[in-house]
């Protein structure tokens, strides 16, 4: 719920003469007094300040000055006082997507979106206006979301054509694309749809087109490269957003309503189609053991999200993604957090196909390790190798044993140790114990019940739900007691022997 400044500052000086607060006083218990009586309300686009204080005064003739700009249709200026004040205030998007959502200023009929069908000044202007309003820390504020939704309209009419029609925009496009298909299924949607649809000049889609910007290499010329380097990380990150489901950003729907139904699967299927892994890959390629680090780490998090099933996976190996992947853990003996977690993310979903996943654990198995070692503080790649290692286990009993002759049980452990609350970590690392142990021979469970198994396995069910099955499976496998007790209301115990005589919920398939 968002609520006018005007009623914020009259609630604050009626309470203040009712009660003779001093105007700290007066602030504190406004804030607190709205928030108990509607706990949804939203103060952050606010200026929590006195209307009298000097502050408060400066930031009130702010918004009025940017309100007026709305009103007057001076986007320019209206543009130029945002990105001032954004430079200088480190809440003030809030507060200006409120104006902006209050003034109608993306009404259908505005300006400001006719802009996007302009001339390339215009077009120019307007992106920047985006970028501005919906900068990455906001992206879960329900005022960007609306925002989100306006720009809908402009996405779908406007992007494609504008992309072909004006190379030198090239990279704010797809920042806007991204921006807005953030945290936003419908317009993903939309975005994707549109793409497809839309035929060039030339005969090509918009996602063709997308993809036919980026250049084969990265340019050596200084000036050239850090354009090129630029565009190649934003269209990485539209591909994450767009090709990845973000469940826990969506609204739940509510009584009576359709849930929300994911699109990523059939936008991967769409980039694929377009030959989105290869042009991808030969950049890839490209950077391993070089400098280019944050572009090396964008590319392989694109890829990841593509390798969704196994004819894209075969792809992938077939223009040798695993031997990229691989070079990239040896590109550096102190692999950086972000790579290893990058590289590592890839091959876990690589590693979903039976014969890729041998030849990783024989080809990889050293450097996983390794990068799980060197960043042992890191939640991610520990989950990542976790995830690895889970699903090379998984009915190969050769894997199951190089893996623990690596000393693989002891990064399985390590990690769960390390991170007990983080519930897909501790899963995988379930999952990966339970794995090896259904495989090895007696000498080696024995070993693992050595190096303190079966209390990281007790300790992990008792903390999470979703990890019980997992964790029952693999200290039965263990050999371990596998019993859940439950206790009823008159305090008698009773104890339920998992994977007994009751039907279990584990599924015996890694995902």
């Amino acid at each position: 719920m968002l609520i006018s400044q005007d009623f914020f500052d009259d609630t604050l000086v009626e309470s203040q003469e009712l009660f003779e607060y001093s105007d700290e006083q007066a602030v504190i218990e406004t804030i607190n007094e709205l928030k108990t009586s509607n706990p949804s309300v939203l103060l952050d686009h606010l200026s929590l300040t006195h209307p009298e204080s000097q502050e408060g005064i400066d930031s009130r003739k702010k918004q009025k000055d940017f309100v007026e700009c709305v009103r007057r249709e001076d986007v320019s200026g209206a543009i130029s006082m945002l990105a001032t004040a954004i430079e200088t205030e480190r809440k003030t998007m809030p507060t200006y997507a409120s104006l902006v959502l209050q003034n109608r200023l993306l009404a259908p009929d505005s300006k400001i979106l006719l802009m996007f069908e302009q001339d390339e000044e215009e077009l120019d202007t307007v992106l920047k206006f985006a970028a501005a309003i919906l900068p990455d820390v906001t992206t879960n504020h329900p005022s960007a979301k609306e925002l989100k939704l306006q720009f809908g309209k402009p996405l779908e009419e406007s992007w494609c054509c504008s992309f072909e029609k004006y190379p030198s925009l090239s990279t704010p496009l797809v920042k806007w694309a991204r921006i807005c298909c953030n945290v936003c299924e419908s317009n993903k949607k939309t975005f994707v749809r549109s793409a497809i649809e839309y035929r060039s000049k030339g005969g090509r889609s918009g996602l063709k087109l997308l993809l036919d910007s980026l250049p084969k290499e990265v340019p050596t010329d200084q000036n050239q490269q850090a354009s090129a380097v630029e565009l190649i990380i934003e269209v990485c990150k539209l591909i994450n957003i767009v090709c990845k489901f973000q469940a826990s950003a969506e609204a739940q729907p509510k009584d009576g309503e359709t849930p929300t139904v994911s699109s990523a699967h059939a936008n991967v299927k769409e980039f694929h189609k377009t030959g989105a892994v290869n042009v991808l890959h030969l950049l890839a390629r490209k950077c391993t053991g070089g400098d280019r680090e944050d572009l090396l780490c964008a590319l392989l998090s694109a890829l990841r999200v593509l390798a969704i099933d196994n004819d894209i996976v075969q792809n992938m190996v077939a223009v040798g993604l695993l031997d990229t992947a691989n070079a990239s853990l040896l590109s550096n003996e102190t692999i950086s957090a972000p790579l290893a977690a990058a590289t590592l993310g890839l091959l876990r979903n690589l590693c979903a196909n039976d014969e890729i996943k041998t030849t990783v654990c024989k080809k990889s198995l050293p450097s996983i390790l390794h990068a799980m070692e060197t960043h042992s503080s890191n939640p991610l790649v520990q989950e990542h190798g976790l995830g690895i290692i889970a699903s090379m286990a998984l009915r190969q009993p050769n894997n199951a044993n190089a893996i623990c002759e690596a000393g693989g049980a002891q990064f399985i452990l390590s990690a769960m140790r390390m991170f007990p609350t983080k519930v897909p970590l501790q899963r995988q690392g379930a999952l990966a114990l339970r794995n090896m142990a259904v495989r090895l021979p007696p000498k080696s469970k024995q070993a693992l019940l050595d190096a303190g198994a079966e209390n990281v396995l007790r300790d992990c069910a008792a903390r999470h739900q979703a990890s019980l099955d997992e964790a029952y499976a693999a200290l039965r496998d263990l050999g371990c007691s596998a019993v859940v007790y439950k206790v009823d209301e008159q305090g008698n115990m009773q104890g339920t022997q998992m994977f007994g005589k009751v039907t279990s919920n584990f599924r015996a398939e890694y995902d």
